[in-house]
C-alpha cells in the first residue's frame, strides 16, 4: 500500500522471497483511489522494487498488486 502522503513504495527484495533483479514485473491497482493517483513506474534499484505513482493518493491511499515473472 501506497500510504497518503508518500508517492513512493520501496519492497524489499527480502519481502519479495528471493525473486528479483531484472525480471519482469506487472503491477496492477487493487482499487481506484479517491483522486487522480495510479502508478507511475515499478523499477528494480539493486533487488528492491520500487513503485512510484504520480501523485499523493489522499486518504484512500493505494493498494496495488504485484506478480514477477521468475523464468
Amino acid at each position: 500500500t501506497i500510504l497518503s502522503g508518500q508517492t513512493a513504495l520501496t519492497i524489499a527484495a527480502a519481502t519479495l522471497g528471493g525473486v528479483y533483479g531484472g525480471k519482469n514485473v506487472w503491477i496492477t491497482a487493487r482499487e481506484e483511489p479517491s483522486n487522480t493517483c495510479y502508478i507511475r513506474s515499478a523499477v528494480w534499484s539493486t533487488n528492491d522494487l520500487v513503485v512510484t505513482v504520480n501523485t499523493d493518493p489522499g486518504a484512500s491511499n493505494l493498494d496495488f498488486n504485484y506478480m514477477i515473472e521468475v523464468a
